[in-house]
């Protein structure tokens, strides 16, 4: 017998987050700002304002706020609970159990409730004239566990039964399949913890 060997799992991290909101922020309010200061403004102290534009423009400043705004809340997400999600890597297989261990560091108290799911995704992309789109449609969910006690929240473990008769991961040129955990921690009046970990599931043992 193959001894145990544990995978921990890897999520985005939240400095990588920030780090892409505030580039995208930076260039889209960077993008905005040009025909502000150059033609819009000047209209208006010319005393002839170009009100089309400015409406125009206007759809585009409320997003480049809604941005700024993602930033703030992305530098406050920094402080909250980091998790730490290990797995058992010997039964990743349909039909079988895995069992998962996971400790948070961090003030754990914060969470009112903390919880797992597991969900296995499909995605199928085609193309429809000139556009390509991507269809994606979950076909398995299930709560696999939620903790209200601040004790529990810190560390433990349970089990996931993999459903024997589903799909495998498996990816072609447009179509994919995968299983992901997903880690929610809800924090009243706080950005949530919102974690999300891809799992490759292999077929079932045909022994």
């Amino acid at each position: 017998m193959e001894p145990e060997s544990e995978l921990e799992l890897k999520a985005s991290s939240p400095v990588g987050k920030l780090i892409a909101i505030l580039i995208f922020a930076a260039l889209w309010n960077g993008g905005i700002s040009i025909p502000i200061f150059t033609e819009i403004i000047p209209s208006f102290e010319s005393g002839d304002p170009e009100w089309g534009l400015t409406l125009f423009m206007s759809i585009f400043a409320l997003v480049g706020l809604f941005l700024i705004g993602l930033v703030f809340y992305s530098i406050l997400a920094l402080t909250n609970p980091r998790p730490k999600v290990t797995i058992n890597t010997n039964h990743l297989r349909l039909g079988n159990v895995v069992k998962l261990h996971f400790e948070l560091s961090g003030n754990v108290h914060k969470i009112s409730t903390l919880s797992f799911k597991l969900k296995g995704i499909e995605s199928a992309t085609y193309r429809r004239g000139t556009d390509t789109i991507t269809r994606t449609e979950t076909f398995y969910e299930i709560e696999l566990a939620q903790y209200s006690d601040s004790v529990d929240m810190r560390s433990g473990s349970f089990e996931i039964q993999f459903p024997k008769n589903s799909m495998p991961t498996w990816e072609a040129s447009n179509n994919k399949i995968e299983w992901r955990l997903e880690l929610n921690g809800d924090i009243p009046r706080w950005p949530d913890i919102d974690e999300s970990y891809d799992i490759v599931v292999y077929p079932a043992s045909k022994l």
